[in-house]
């Protein structure tokens, strides 16, 4: 068979098989759509599960495309409307948290005639004054129990074993010439008496005998350097990179109270700092009670607990040949809140 007879043969088939092929594609294909008014279908172009989009008219495309693009519109409208009322809302609570604290602070007058609380409405100004009567009925009460307490301390209760531990570690302390001191501690804060907070910093001290030192503290909510050489003491903030100059004489006990009085400031863990920790533990003492022997951070420690005035505080003492402090606590019952200091050193 030659290259002409096999393509006879082959379009002989093609045009017997194309009958065929017409029939079945009328029984497989479907019916075009009818003559007649178009099919209305919803905003989401389906009807009866199966999308019938192609047969919507031009206006009812642009219909609810206009329709869709107004929803938009309007949901972002909203959305604006409530994102300005909840600023609104937060900015009166932050004014109204701010006046309060400012209040406690006693930097608003009595009467409350600062503009802030001028605008604030009739139940705000209730709510802030019945939160100022509840912290004066609580200063209240915490003096009460204060002087029934003192009341009834008046048999003093003091341990030998509790003066004995005091006396080691003031000798080790006030018999080294110089030492460094490293310390992670807790501070609360008492804003109100049930409304309280904590701020952990850690301190490092490199100390002298008499009165030289430098201090580094690192924060939650400052962080500054202290150096000290017994004559003046300069006081560096990190975080302004602003410096403080403070004419300063005498030993840490003078230094400690002229900076407390004169600038409100507190150096941490400075009783540790004082040559003479027994004379100074034992002024106004009136309770001290050994506790025994325990383990405190990984070491083997002399408990001892003490009241002195109106501070309550605990100690633990290394034992062996170097009595140095492992952890202290101090309680100042005197203040607003009872509030609390504790170091790990």
């Amino acid at each position: 068979m030659n290259h002409r007879t096999h393509t006879l043969l082959v379009l002989a088939a093609c045009l017997a098989i194309t009958p065929a092929m017409a029939d079945l594609g009328a029984v497989l294909l479907p019916s075009p759509p009818p003559s007649g008014p178009r099919i209305t279908i919803n905003s989401h172009g389906r009807h009866h599960g199966r999308h019938y989009g192609r047969y919507r008219s031009r206006a009812s495309v642009k219909h609810y495309a206009n329709q869709r693009a107004r929803q938009r519109e309007e949901t972002r409208e909203k959305e604006r409307k409530e994102r300005w009322e909840n600023a609104k809302k937060q900015a009166a609570r932050a004014a109204e948290t701010e006046m309060w604290n400012r209040e406690l602070r006693g930097v608003l007058p009595a009467g409350y005639g600062s503009g802030v609380v001028a605008n604030m409405s009739e139940e705000s100004k209730k709510l802030l004054e019945k939160k100022l009567k509840a912290k004066e009925a609580e200063e209240a009460r915490l003096r009460k129990a204060h002087d029934e307490r003192r009341a009834q301390l008046t048999t003093t209760v003091i341990d030998d074993e509790a003066l004995t531990q005091l006396k080691r570690i003031s000798d080790y302390l006030g018999g080294l010439k110089a030492f460094e001191l490293q310390a992670e501690d807790v501070s609360e804060r008492v804003i109100t008496p049930m409304n309280r907070y904590q701020v952990r910093a850690k301190q490092r001290y490199t100390f002298a005998r008499p009165s030289r030192f430098h201090l580094s503290s690192q924060g939650d909510d400052l962080a500054y350097d202290m150096w000290c050489n017994g004559k003046r003491a300069v006081f560096r903030n990190r975080a302004t990179k602003t410096e403080l100059e403070i004419p300063v004489s005498g030993d840490m006990e003078d230094i400690a109270t002229s900076m407390y009085q004169q600038h409100d400031f507190v150096l941490p863990l400075v009783d540790l700092l004082i040559e003479d920790l027994y004379t100074a533990g034992t002024m106004d003492l009136v309770r001290a009670r050994y506790l025994g022997q325990t383990v405190m951070n990984g070491q083997k420690c002399h408990h001892i607990s003490a009241t002195a005035g109106d501070v309550d505080w605990e100690l633990w003492i290394r034992t062996g040949d170097t009595p140095a402090p492992v952890r202290a606590i101090f309680r100042y019952r005197s203040e607003m809140g009872a509030p609390r200091y504790a170091a790990n050193i």
